[in-house]
């Protein structure tokens, strides 16, 4: 471990230079301390440590330079007036008719929009449906 002395000006009085040897690389590390200062004030170095936190969910967020945040991901929903009019496609896919009404779209919980709730989306593989993990 390196040692080090400062004047009383916050110079130090002597620079040495030590090497570190890693044991797994055997590649050598050299520290330089020929700018370091140091101020006359005493000083303690202290252990970080951080407090335990609860669990939550992942939030993606937008944050601008301005401190608003938006969501990032979102998926757009849609609706209709009467949606026993929607027309069926192949593949389980449905399209808006004169007869269904017109289309709101939006994001979830606006323009009168449900929610989505992160355990009940669902991943489609092949033709297969399952539940996606949480």
């Amino acid at each position: 471990m390196a040692s080090l002395s400062f004047d009383p000006n916050g110079q130090p009085t002597s620079t040495t230079n030590t090497d570190i040897v890693d044991p797994v690389t055997a590649k050598t590390i050299t520290r330089d301390y020929s700018g370091f200062t140091q101020l006359s004030l005493d000083f303690a170095a202290t252990e970080a440590r951080s407090a335990p936190s609860t669990s939550a969910r992942m939030a993606s967020l937008r944050s601008y330079s301005n401190g608003t945040t938006k969501p990032l991901n979102q998926i757009r929903l849609a609706t209709v007036a009467s949606p026993d009019n929607l027309t069926l496609l192949s593949g389980n896919v449905y399209s808006a008719n004169g007869a269904s009404g017109v289309t709101v779209t939006g994001f979830a919980q606006s323009n009168g929009l449900g929610s989505i709730h992160y355990d009940s989306l669902r991943v489609l593989s092949g033709s297969e449906n399952r539940n996606a993990d949480p």
